[in-house]
């Protein structure tokens, strides 16, 4: 824990450290930034049941690695771990958060200043990326067999073709 860190957590909410992919915190994501939280998750064996979620969205940033906001920097040459990130969370948001890094991968995506909107968007899959290309097509039907009447005489049976007006 940081000196002083405690000072920045908005009241009512958490600070809660999240292990992200680290592209999504090396040089964006910023102490007093605002970013949306997204979540990887497999399903069973095959990658096709993958499926990609916003979780939280307009999240502030309160640390990336060892800096922090309101306190500089910390052991900055020593253990950056800038794969390390803090939000401010409530408490039941940190729950979700906490379970998507513990079954899935964390992806940040950072906000233009301003930018508060929260938007309502589907879930994102492997048929939702590929749109179909890779679905198998159907298969198309078999033409039905021209109508018919079968005629049994005994142990005998004939097909008959029956001519249509």
């Amino acid at each position: 824990v940081y000196p002083g860190a405690a000072s920045a957590v908005p009241a009512g909410r958490r600070a809660v450290p999240l292990r992200v992919d680290p592209a999504s915190a090396l040089g964006l994501a910023k102490p007093g930034d605002r970013v949306d939280l997204l979540a990887t998750f497999e399903g069973g064996d095959s990658k096709r049941l993958m499926q990609t979620l916003t979780l939280l969205q307009n999240v502030p940033v309160l640390a990336v690695g060892r800096e922090y906001l309101n306190g500089g920097f910390r052991d900055r040459d020593t253990a950056l771990l800038w794969d390390v990130v803090t939000l401010a969370l409530s408490p039941a948001d940190a729950e979700v958060a906490a379970f998507a890094e513990a079954r899935g991968k964390i992806k940040l995506v950072l906000r233009p200043p301003g930018e508060n909107a929260v938007a309502s968007l589907p879930n994102c899959d492997f048929k939702h990326v590929t749109k179909g290309f890779f679905e198998e097509q159907p298969k198309p039907r078999a033409a039905p067999p021209p109508p018919s009447l079968e005629i049994i005489r005994g142990n005998d049976r004939v097909k008959v073709p029956v001519k249509s007006e």
